[in-house]
């Protein structure tokens, strides 16, 4: 095993020193969309993957398999070349179809923005106008105390608070006999499970009418399937952008208490309530139209929402393949832990919500949430061989993002070992090299509690499996 370093200066001085194609293709790299916070994004090493995977890509498609929020599909589309982006969270899907532009044409850009405002006042406007005066006026004034008392007495279908709306009762109602089904015309699922936690009373309101109004829109034809996951791209931008928790992700909304004793977190809560729906929405499809309308090279892209077992079981669905890109998760941590209010935006089913203890938990997470093998110990080594089986059915090299924790004390210990890793590639492709290259970067880890873990770095790195003999 070889073990290789990129500098974030060499390389530059590398693309400096480049021919005119060259500098376009970096430009357009600056120009990515970053649709989300995300865990993990490969937005500072973008560059350096694309440098070490050039050698390996002729006229096949590069398999993103874990595409997260797009960053390295659309990095690889942007330069040229062909990408199947898949990923089993289908929020992802969504914003791949955006980006990688599937069902496009240039005329879909321009369609009237302010057909997705028009009705914009619904019923649930109506029905929590009491509740949403008095958010309005407490945030107006900043009484932290008023406010918060007021979100802990806000009636949603899990906390059992009382309320004397009849209208609020019947939609409770009509939501626990209708789980896993589609709230469209049922109720209002952001402001009857997330309102005064993640979110703002009002703001959840104008969420969940902004997706029926899209959900309408499509059905009445008067946007086509692009233009429906332009916006829902847009949207699920917009709920990152403003949800009351640490990091941007929602793994658990910041805890009341806490802010009451922390003024940066007093800060913050005013901050993200006070963001108008419509305002933000607005800017960030108007963002998302200019950064498409720079990415004028043609591909032929596919986007997939499978897991990669199914992949593997429908491997000969796939095209020529010269490339995998693979960034599992490699730690205990589990994206739909992070991401599961993006899924619930997208499918807008009323999911039974996960109970501990007796307790609906604090993330209020779906009881069906994914859980993949990569996260556990146990089954991660099986995961992992999976993955080398599928690059070799595919007679393609494998690209395995990966950190290398300096200190495993901080609750993400990594499930399986490079070392291990070397093991199993010698068991299952031992014809393929194995190289380390270790990216001249480090960034900080998030530990049990979700908190910045000072403490403790991780190096990252890619790991090469290639049939290729190239002398680096």
């Amino acid at each position: 095993m070889k073990y290789f370093v990129l500098s974030m200066v060499s390389l530059s001085m590398l693309f400096a020193c480049s021919d005119d194609d060259t500098q376009v293709e970096i430009n357009q790299i600056n120009s990515l969309a970053k649709p989300l916070q995300y865990l993990g994004a490969k937005n500072r090493v973008i560059d350096l993957i694309l440098s070490e995977s050039e050698k390996y890509i002729q006229t096949g498609f590069i398999l993103d398999l874990f595409s997260g929020s797009s960053i390295v599909s659309q990095a690889y589309s942007n330069i040229g070349k062909n990408v199947i982006s898949n990923d089993v969270q289908k929020f992802s899907g969504i914003i791949s179809k955006t980006f990688l532009k599937i069902d496009f044409e240039p005329s879909f850009l321009d369609f009237p923005l302010d057909v997705l405002f028009e009705n914009s006042e619904n019923k649930y406007f109506e029905i929590y106008k009491d509740w949403i005066k008095k958010e309005e006026n407490y945030l107006e004034k900043r009484d932290t105390k008023n406010l918060l008392n007021l979100y802990k007495s806000f009636p949603l279908i899990w906390n059992g608070k009382q309320n004397n709306s009849d209208e609020i009762n019947s939609i409770f109602s009509k939501m626990a006999t209708h789980i896993n089904k589609p709230a469209f015309n049922i109720a209002p699922l952001f402001t009857t499970i997330y309102a005064g936690t993640y979110f703002g009373i009002k703001q959840s309101i104008q969420i969940d009418n902004h997706r029926r109004r899209l959900e309408e829109l499509l059905s009445n034809n008067e946007i086509n399937s692009w233009q429906y996951n332009l916006v829902l791209t847009s949207l699920i931008s917009v709920i990152s952008q403003i949800v009351n928790s640490a990091g941007k992700h929602f793994a658990q909304p910041i805890k009341f208490e806490n802010i009451l004793k922390n003024d940066l977190l007093e800060s913050r809560l005013f901050r993200n309530r006070l963001i108008d729906i419509d305002t933000a929405l607005l800017e960030n499809i108007t963002s998302n139209i200019a950064i498409i309308k720079n990415n004028i090279l043609p591909t032929n892209n596919i986007v997939l929402s499978k897991t990669m077992e199914s992949i593997i079981s429908n491997i000969s669905e796939l095209p020529n393949i010269d490339l995998i890109y693979a960034d599992p998760p490699y730690t205990a941590q589990q994206y739909s832990r992070f991401y599961h209010i993006p899924e619930i935006l997208i499918e807008y089913k009323i999911p039974e919500l996960q109970i501990h203890r007796d307790k609906v938990t604090t993330g209020l997470y779906p009881a069906d949430k994914f859980k993949s093998r990569f996260c556990s110990m146990v089954k991660a080594p099986e995961a992992f061989s999976d993955l080398l089986k599928l690059t070799k059915k595919t007679k393609s090299t494998l690209l395995l993002s990966y950190s290398k924790s300096l200190s495993e004390d901080n609750g993400n210990k990594r499930m399986i070992t490079i070392e291990k890793l070397e093991k199993l590639k010698e068991k299952i492709i031992p014809n393929y090299q194995m190289q380390v290259v270790e990216l001249d970067l480090k960034y900080k880890q998030l530990n049990n509690q979700d908190a910045i873990n000072q403490k403790t770095e991780s190096i990252e790195v890619l790991i090469v499996f290639s049939k290729n003999n190239i002398n680096l």
